[in-house]
């Protein structure tokens, strides 16, 4: 691996920044929703499914996903020497 150029380093950085910036504004105490409120009016949310029917859903993927990822990756033996390259 090498490092990356300062080129790119420097709008990386400046993106994380931005990044960290926009989820504290989004976490603390909804201050963008009321900010934008009289832009997109208020939300009216309507839930479609129950939310524990969303988590068992969300969860079983997870779960179905750590499976492959086990089988494909996890049983493989590891090898007695580095490989080349």
């Amino acid at each position: 691996p090498h490092e990356s150029p300062a080129v790119m380093t420097w709008p990386m950085i400046l993106l994380a920044i931005g990044s960290v910036t926009a989820g504290g504004a989004l976490a603390i105490g909804g201050t963008l929703e009321h900010w934008l409120e009289p832009v997109v009016g208020a939300p009216e949310i309507h839930h479609v499914l129950p939310v524990w029917v969303v988590t068992v859903i969300v969860l079983s993927v997870v779960a179905i996903g750590i499976g492959i990822a086990y089988r494909m990756y996890g049983s493989r033996a590891v090898p007695a020497e580095v490989p080349a390259g």
